[in-house]
């Protein structure tokens, strides 16, 4: 188990170092500390970012496979191409995030804030989709009432305009 503090782990991202799986951060470490950071393609897997405000972070092309981002913000971050497999996002805030090509797979979405997040062509197969947000989402032309999600289960999620499984067919990808 390796500590490092986000200002440890930033400097060296900055000097090419992309692999970060399973760093431990020390307690209270998680206000702001990532808040625009540019860390495309990094990889996090593993790491717990409880708490952790992200606001308009670049996480396109992260592997963040297992990370625990309960209670996160990540507002308007891009986390296009990520692979988010089996992450926990209960009670976090992506709302207006990009999630483009995103693979949640296996993730945990629970009291998730998904408010006008960019759901296009993001993969939830075996995901636990419960009292989420999804309200405004944006997903893919053509397909305006599609969303990718075999095998997931879905509940208690609402929409403005109704029911989740009444507005949305699930597609098997």
């Amino acid at each position: 188990m390796t500590y490092i503090t986000p200002d440890d782990l930033l400097q060296r991202y900055a000097t090419g170092e992309r692999n970060f799986a399973g760093v431990q951060f020390p307690a209270n470490s998680s206000v702001g500390a990532f808040q625009e950071a540019n860390l495309s393609d990094i990889i996090l897997s593993g790491v717990n970012l409880e708490s952790f405000i992200m606001d308009r972070v670049n996480l396109s092309g992260a592997k963040m496979v297992g990370t625990y981002l309960f209670r996160s913000r990540m507002n308007l971050a891009n986390l296009r191409d990520a692979d988010l497999t089996g992450a926990n996002f209960v009670r976090a805030s992506l709302w207006k995030a990009d999630l483009t090509d995103a693979d949640l797979t296996g993730a945990t979405l629970v009291k998730t804030d998904l408010f006008n997040a960019n759901l296009t062509r993001t993969l939830f197969q075996d995901s636990l989709i419960f009292q989420v947000n999804l309200a405004k989402i944006i997903l893919p032309e053509g397909q305006p009432r599609s969303i990718r999600c075999p095998n997931a289960y879905v509940g208690q999620t609402t929409m403005p305009d109704g029911n989740f499984e009444a507005a949305f067919k699930f597609i098997d990808a």
